[in-house]
């Protein structure tokens, strides 16, 4: 295991569940989402890569495989390496190749979760990315904004012969993460039934940091893939912001595995859009785990 965290020289990696999330989006209507599982209680290492193209079309790959690097993360050919000033992202799959570095335009955040020891480290809350992409031997320049987090909690036995895809909806099952980027705002939030998180920043300056129980949801419609009803629009008046923030395309769905008391478990992310007269208009990814 490389790029250790310094929670991890504190746990037995059969107790814990660990994942390092990226994401990049430019004004072209790329988005390019990277998960890599370093380690998951006992299963080998793993990484998923999910990619919007500017026509709409939704692809994903994942690759299990571990090789030790100096610094970072090489699993099948795909590299997350951290930088003292930020971090690289190599891609190399069937759907992409992608060269990409993330600069830091503002401080690392932790929160944390109640729920099973959790720790929500948000590395990059806001980057600044740049690089290329090749997809169809075309190659891409990208200049585009982006997104890192490091999260980590305990693993209570109810997992077992799950595969890594598996084991995260299993536990982040009721959580809804987003992060939206405007011209000088960035917004980045997370809450379950039980809890709410929601951070934000002017510029590189955190302005708001609010922790309550409970977020209202409404508006809610049907996801014809999952069978269930999702919502797509969050009211924050509550947070002290008077916004809505509302979910549009759908970007990926996925059913991924069955719980013990028999629920369907998986993950829908969509594209996210924040329209006030005082915030202005801001824009970025919603994820919920159902």
């Amino acid at each position: 295991m490389l790029y250790e965290s310094n929670l991890n020289s504190q746990l037995h990696p059969e107790a814990h569940t660990e994942w390092k999330y990226l994401d990049a989006q430019n004004p072209d209507g790329w988005k390019i989402i990277s998960i890599f599982y370093p380690r998951i209680g006992t299963n080998p290492a793993t990484v998923s890569t999910y990619v919007n193209s500017p026509d709409g079309s939704e692809q994903s790959n994942h690759q299990i495989g571990m090789v030790d690097t100096n610094g970072g993360i090489l699993i099948s050919g795909q590299k997350f390496e951290a930088k003292q000033t930020g971090a690289v992202l190599k891609l190399d799959t069937p759907i992409l190749k992608a060269d990409l570095s993330f600069e830091p335009t503002i401080k690392p955040q932790s929160v944390a979760i109640k729920q099973n020891n959790m720790l929500w480290q948000i590395e990059m809350p806001r980057a600044k990315v740049t690089g290329h992409i090749i997809q169809n031997e075309v190659r891409h320049d990208f200049f585009g904004q982006g997104y890192h987090d490091h999260n980590w909690f305990n693993l209570d036995g109810s997992d077992g012969g799950m595969t890594n895809r598996e084991i995260l909806p299993h536990y982040l099952r009721g959580w809804q993460f987003g992060r939206l980027f405007g011209d000088k705002l960035t917004v980045v939030y997370g809450f379950s039934p039980n809890e709410s998180h929601v951070l934000m920043w002017e510029g590189d300056k955190l302005i708001k940091e609010d922790h309550i129980n409970k977020l209202t949801m409404t508006a809610s419609s049907n996801s014809e893939k999952l069978g269930v009803v999702h919502p797509t629009r969050f009211d924050l008046e509550q947070l002290g912001i008077g916004a809505e923030i509302e979910l549009g395309k759908v970007l990926s769905e996925k059913k991924l595995s069955v719980t013990h008391d028999g629920n369907q478990t998986g993950y829908i992310r969509s594209s996210a859009t924040i329209s006030d007269e005082q915030l202005g208009h801001l824009e970025g990814i919603h994820e919920s785990w159902l």
